[in-house]
């Protein structure tokens, strides 16, 4: 087995740990005399690298494949109709000009208007007063029937509709 090199996380002194001490093993600092295990090995790092790797392969490979919405080049040659026989089509009895049925728009309620990242300004010259408003810190929560708007920094960060008692 190698040496392990390490530094203090109380004192940042440099520390080689030498065999028969093993990650996970507890060990003092000379330099300020408190004890800390041996950190394990990480293995976070190769793996977020085969992920990003894989990713672009798969970027590039799909790039270069052929896909459905490609039009056909100017030079293709197309094939002949001259001695391909007539396709009969079925004659398709069609209603003649009647008029759409009409339908109705959905009402827009003002609560719709309400957009993620709108400062609190913007949602009171839309939806007028809350009806409660409560909250502490940097966040506030605004009422409105069975709406509440949540507000993070004077921006919405939710809305949320909440079940009818």
């Amino acid at each position: 087995m190698a040496d392990i090199h390490i530094n203090c996380p109380y004192c940042g002194e440099q520390l080689t740990a030498t065999p028969p001490t093993r990650r996970g093993d507890d060990i003092d600092c000379p330099a300020c005399n408190r004890s800390f295990p041996i950190p394990r090995k990480s293995y976070a790092k190769p793996i977020a690298m085969s992920v990003v790797f894989v990713a672009l392969i798969s970027i590039v490979v799909s790039t270069y494949l052929p896909s459905d919405t490609e039009t056909e080049e100017a030079g293709a040659a197309e094939p002949s109709t001259i001695d391909a026989p007539e396709a009969v089509t079925p004659e398709v009895n069609e209603p003649e000009n009647q008029a759409p049925a009409e339908v109705e728009a959905p009402k827009q309620e003002p609560i719709d208007l309400v957009k993620i990242g709108m400062s609190e300004s913007d949602v009171l010259s839309i939806m007028k007063r809350p009806k409660a408003e409560f909250g502490r810190g940097n966040s506030s929560y605004w009422t409105y029937d069975t709406w509440e708007v949540t507000f993070t920094d004077g921006k919405v960060s939710e809305k949320i509709r909440r079940r009818v008692p």
